[in-house]
């Protein structure tokens, strides 16, 4: 049974988180009417293309780190000697990980025959999702720091949303509002490293290169559950602005913006008692019955407000965008069940390699599917994949889980 002293750190530290994910819900809300009114549905598109690629880059590069670094430093949080090194081993390697997939990429760009403002979008995507992967979140979340995160995250968010808003004014301002990502991005790396260096007082240590393979290895199967859903999930954008044009890529993206911003919401529930459960793992049951419940409840709020926020926002293509979001608004409760029951309880009870296996078989089903039918059905084929492939994640990760549940009570 969960104690009223457990619930009030937990409920601090969501209000916290929540102050700043959930700048992720009303950013979008701010910036999307903004960009599309000033720059157009098509040039909406190929920002929206150049990111959902650079966030390909970006899983590569954080590695699962948020999931499997919060959980190393969680069990390791009360011996300073430990921590160090920890802190000292995935800092270093994201950073070895965050140089080797920006030389490439700007080799590959290089190669690539683009008009100037194209390439500046995607130089600056590259950088943006450089920086922003290299921020230790994973170290603030192992130690429950969600206050820091809070602020942190809020300050550079709020000094880009100011930024797009004065600079940005017609077509011609396309290119600064990935450039604006990755200064204020960029910002908010240097000041998280003051903070660990000077605040938290803990020590970076060149570690051998044979440590960060070891890490890399052993988090495998961790890296292998984000990277995998991401080809067709944020690659889908791209794939679609390619085959359909920046134009259908705006839209979908539009849509999808609305539906990452409620999954947000979610995930912050999860980052919120994973480093508690991780140290309480026979709680587990008790939170994801309450949690299951929330995220049924957001689920039909969400169908009740969404025609007034979509209305609200957008003043052309307003009717397209709002049945795209309502048939992607489905994912959200599958979404939302897989991050509980797969990837949470997975990690919890260190079985993420299963989990993992599961994940690439859909995912790769998934991007074939999407492949084959995208050229022909286009917009249509992306919303449906992405929901389907969501719904047999949630599926097989509640077949898992009820699966052990059974070989416990049978024990």
């Amino acid at each position: 049974m969960i104690t009223l002293t457990q619930y009030k750190p937990l409920i601090k530290n969501f209000l916290y988180l929540f102050l700043a994910r959930g700048l992720d819900l009303i950013i979008p809300l701010v910036l999307l009417p903004m960009l599309v009114n000033r720059l157009g549905m098509e040039n909406y598109g190929l920002i929206a293309m150049s990111l959902s690629l650079a966030l390909y880059l970006g899983t590569i590069i954080q590695y699962g780190f948020n999931l499997s670094g919060t959980r190393e430093i969680a069990q390791v949080e009360n011996d300073c000697n430990k921590l160090n090194i920890v802190f000292s081993q995935y800092f270093q390697t994201s950073h070895i990980l965050g140089l080797v997939v920006t030389f490439f990429s700007f080799l590959i760009l290089s190669f690539i025959k683009m008009n100037e403002t194209t390439k500046i979008l995607y130089i600056s995507a590259v950088l943006y999702i450089l920086f922003y992967s290299l921020i230790p979140i994973w170290l603030f979340q192992g130690l429950e720091k969600f206050k820091v995160i809070a602020l942190l995250t809020s300050f550079s968010k709020i000094l880009y949303v100011l930024g797009v808003y004065f600079l940005v004014i017609n077509e011609k301002d396309i290119v600064y509002v990935n450039f604006l990502n990755f200064i204020s991005v960029f910002i908010l790396y240097l000041i998280s490293l003051l903070y660990i260096f000077k605040f938290l007082n803990l020590r970076f240590k060149i570690i051998k290169i044979q440590e960060s393979y070891t890490i890399l290895k052993r988090d495998f199967y961790v890296f292998l559950n984000q990277i995998v859903p991401n080809f067709y999930n944020n690659f889908s954008v791209f794939y679609l602005g390619i085959i359909a044009g920046s134009f259908y890529a705006g839209l979908i993206s539009s849509a999808m913006t609305l539906i990452e911003g409620v999954l947000s919401i979610f995930r912050i529930l999860v980052n919120v008692i994973y480093p508690f459960l991780v140290k309480n793992i026979n709680l587990f049951d008790d939170f994801s019955k309450k949690i299951t419940l929330i995220i049924i409840f957001g689920f039909l709020l969400f169908n009740v407000l969404v025609s007034y926020v979509v209305s609200f926002i957008f003043h052309n293509n307003e009717n397209e965008i709002l049945f795209y979001t309502r048939i992607l608004g489905v994912s959200i409760i599958f979404g939302s069940l897989y991050l509980l029951y797969g990837m949470t309880y997975s990690l919890i009870k260190k079985t993420e390699k299963k989990i993992a296996l599961m994940v690439f078989k859909v995912s790769l089903f998934s991007a074939i599917l999407m492949l084959a039918i995208a050229p022909i059905y286009k917009i249509y084929a992306v919303i449906f994949v992405i929901v389907f492939a969501r719904f047999l994640f949630a599926f097989f990760s509640l077949k898992n889980y009820f699966g052990d549940k059974r070989l416990l009570n049978d024990k």
